[in-house]
C-alpha cells in the first residue's frame, strides 16, 4: 500500500508542486484547502505525513494538532513562506518533527518523504495492535510506550530513557535504533562501570602503545556505532 500524504495549504501551485513531486515517489497525495477539509480528510484514513501551512483561510495549520487524534498518524511537517521566531518557536512546542520553508527545497523535501516511508513501512495497519521485537506486554502502559516509540524513533530527538536497574532501559534503547532505521550498530555501554581514567578511551578508542596497558588497539564504541 502506498504511503499517503495530505497536504493542507491554500496555495494552488505550492500544492500542485508539491504533489507531484511526492507522486513521482511513490505517495498517494490528499489536498485541503482549508481546516474544515483537512479534518473531513483526517476523519477518513491515516495519512503518514501531513503538511501543515500556517496561514490558512479558517485558522492555522497548527489548529488541527488539537482536534485529531496523533497517534493514528504520521509524522507532521510545518511548511511557511513567512518563518519566523514565532512560528519557529510554536513548531518546538507541538509534536511537529520538521519545519519547511517555501519554496521548497528538493532534497529537503525528499528526504521528509523517504523518513515518512520509513514509518510508514514499519507501522502496524489500522486496527493491529503494535508490537515491537524485544518488548513483552498488551498492557494500556506498554502500548503507549510503543507508540510513542513510534513516534520518535525517526525523528533527531535525544532520548533520555530513566528507571530502575533490570527494567529494560537498554531494551527499549534498542527498540528506539531498530525503528529509527539508522545504519549504525546498536553499542551500549556502562559507563557507570567504566574506571573514570578508562572512560576516554571505551568511547573514542586507542592504539597500541599509547599508555601503559594498552597492548593492543582498540575502537571506540563512537566508531563501533558509525
Amino acid at each position: 500500500m502506498a504511503p499517503t500524504l495530505l497536504i493542507v495549504d491554500d496555495d494552488d501551485s505550492f500544492t500542485r508542486a508539491a504533489g507531484e513531486l511526492a507522486n513521482a515517489e511513490g505517495f498517494e497525495v490528499f489536498i485541503a484547502n482549508s481546516v474544515a477539509q483537512a479534518r473531513e480528510l483526517l476523519a477518513r484514513g491515516r495519512m503518514d505525513l501531513m503538511l501543515l501551512d500556517l496561514h490558512l483561510p479558517d485558522g492555522s495549520g497548527m489548529d488541527l494538532l488539537d482536534q485529531i487524534d496523533l497517534a493514528e498518524h504520521g509524522r507532521i511537517a510545518l511548511v511557511t513562506g513567512t518563518p519566523s521566531i514565532e512560528s519557529a518557536m510554536r513548531a518546538v512546542s507541538a509534536p511537529i518533527v520538521d519545519y519547511l520553508l517555501k519554496p521548497l527545497c528538493p532534497a529537503r523535501y525528499a528526504e521528509v518523504l523517504e523518513k515518512a516511508r520509513m514509518r510508514a513501512w514499519r507501522s502496524p495497519p489500522p486496527g493491529e495492535t503494535s508490537t515491537i521485537d524485544g518488548l513483552v506486554g498488551s498492557s494500556e502502559t506498554m502500548r503507549a510506550v510503543i507508540d510513542t516509540l513510534r513516534r520518535i524513533a525517526p525523528t533527531d530527538a535525544s532520548v533520555l530513557v530513566t528507571g530502575e536497574s533490570g527494567t529494560g532501559k537498554e531494551v527499549l534503547a534498542k527498540a528506539l535504533h531498530d525503528l529509527s532505521g539508522r545504519k549504525g550498530a546498536f553499542v551500549a555501554i556502562n559507563c557507570g562501570a567504566v574506571p573514570s581514567e578508562l572512560l576516554a578511551s571505551q568511547l573514542f578508542g586507542h592504539e597500541r602503545g599509547s599508555f601503559t596497558g594498552a597492548h593492543a588497539r582498540h575502537i571506540g564504541v563512537f566508531e563501533q556505532a558509525s
